[in-house]
Parts: C-alpha cells; sequence; structure tokens
C-alpha cells in the first residue's frame, strides 16, 4: 500500500510550487498595475482640481477688485457733489 505521504514525486512538487509562486506574482503584479493606473487617475483628478480653484480665485479676486474700484467711484463721485452744493 502506498502511503499519502509519497503520492506525489519531487518534480510534481516541484511544479506546483512553481505554479502557486506565479500565480502568486502574477496576482501582485496586477495589484501593482491597478494601484498605479489609480495612482495617475487621482493625479490627473488634483492637476484639474487645482486648475479650476485657481480660474475661480482669479475670477474671485478680479470680481472683488472690481466691486471695490466701483464703490470707490461711487463714494468719490458723491461725496463730490455734496460737497460742491
Amino acid at each position: 500500500m502506498e502511503s499519502k505521504r509519497n503520492k506525489y514525486n519531487l518534480y510534481q512538487i516541484r511544479y506546483i510550487y512553481i505554479y502557486i509562486y506565479m500565480c502568486v506574482y502574477i496576482e501582485y503584479v496586477y495589484i501593482e498595475c491597478i494601484y498605479r493606473i489609480y495612482i495617475k487617475k487621482f493625479c490627473r483628478f488634483s492637476v484639474d482640481i487645482d486648475k479650476i480653484l485657481r480660474e475661480i480665485g482669479l475670477v474671485e479676486i478680479v470680481g472683488a477688485t472690481l466691486i471695490i474700484c466701483s464703490l470707490e467711484y461711487y463714494c468719490i463721485t458723491v461725496i463730490h457733489k455734496q460737497f460742491l452744493t
């Protein structure tokens, strides 16, 4: 009777180890590829958000400047008219 211990010979065991190693390595490479893809997507997303926020900031600064200038113009013209009359 053969025992369960001698069921596989050394070559079969070696191929089983190689197969397991390859499966683990392929899974590692797959996870690494997914990680790199999502890191690139996140970096592109953050660059796009940065551009959008810079444009919004520029618009806000220009708008605030125009409001301040128009208020100053109004104050100068009203005060000047009040002093002239």
